[in-house]
């Protein structure tokens, strides 16, 4: 079966099959899907954004977890709505691409001018010179 977004071959994964046949979406789009409808429910909370065409979900500050997104480093967002959050726990999911870009516009940009920069072989987020 292919995924009817992208043409792709459904293959099997870790993933539950059933969901993705049940779309009938390969493990990227379903995963891009799944975001693009979490975003939707949390639409002006400020607990997701895009910034320069990179996903991010900005977790709780008070979790429990030992494990927190980016190492638990600082960062400070500025949401298009003129709204500031800082956060230690966030988390990147990636871009989207093909069909998926055109539904997850920026909303946010980083105050500090990070940017996504490729040192040898891995991209890390550094101020912009």
């Amino acid at each position: 079966m292919k995924c009817k977004v992208c043409s792709e071959e459904i293959r099997n994964c870790y993933l539950n099959k059933t969901t993705l046949r049940q779309h009938r979406m390969c493990f990227t789009c379903n995963f891009w899907r799944e975001h693009l409808i979490n975003d939707k429910k949390l639409a002006g909370q400020h607990k997701t954004c895009m910034i320069d065409g990179t996903h991010y979900i900005i977790c709780d500050e008070d979790s429990k977890s030992s494990f927190r997104g980016f190492g638990g480093a600082r960062f400070q967002i500025e949401f298009n709505d003129g709204t500031r959050v800082v956060t230690t726990n966030l988390w990147c999911q990636g871009e989207p691409e093909g069909y998926w870009k055109q539904h997850f516009p920026d909303n946010a940009r980083f105050e500090n001018n990070l940017k996504w920069q490729k040192i040898g072989n891995c991209s890390y987020l550094c101020e912009e010179k």
